[in-house]
């Protein structure tokens, strides 16, 4: 019975560090794009760097009703005007098959009007949960989005207010 217990020990040691081998084999091994490095990439470069020429090379055309990349340029560029200090980390990924769910935030500094609301000069957070699709090219072609930036903006505006003179 006292050999028993580790010899039991030594196949369940053994056991898992094969399982861990061939789960770390068959990521290594896959056909399948690294979808976590290329929404960290996208981020870096779009957001980041202001690169508004790598959403060609990213998004398919098809991607938000047929008008693509040239969105996405006119989006980024509106929302790198308002907040010139734009910031982004990417916080979590999650991915199954060519989706890809994922957590963003942004920092930056309101310069500019955005989404109706004027510029304040504060400091503002807020978070993005997406969920990307990729199409057999590699590339974007759908996204469903949720965040929390009109609140942040909408409590930005009226600390303003309420810091005016009657």
């Amino acid at each position: 019975m006292k050999n028993l217990i580790p010899i039991s020990l030594l196949f369940l040691f053994l056991l898992s560090n094969s399982c861990m081998e061939n789960a770390e084999t068959s990521e290594a091994n896959s056909d399948n794009p690294d979808y976590k490095a290329m929404i960290i990439e996208a981020n870096e470069e779009l957001l980041n760097k202001g690169n508004l020429d790598y959403a060609d090379q990213v998004f398919s055309t098809a991607y938000a009703n047929g008008n693509g990349p040239e969105m996405i340029k006119k989006f980024v560029g509106e929302l790198r005007t308002a907040f010139p200090d734009l910031k982004v980390s990417i916080d979590q990924v999650l991915i199954d098959g060519n989706r890809v769910a994922w957590r963003r935030t942004h920092t930056g500094t309101q310069k500019g009007k955005f989404m109706g609301f004027e510029p304040t000069g504060m400091s503002t957070t807020w978070t993005n949960m997406i969920i990307t699709e990729y199409d057999e090219n590699g590339k974007i072609h759908k996204e469903w989005s949720t965040n929390d930036i009109v609140e942040h903006l909408l409590n930005n505006t009226m600390a303003v207010k309420s810091n005016e003179p009657e």
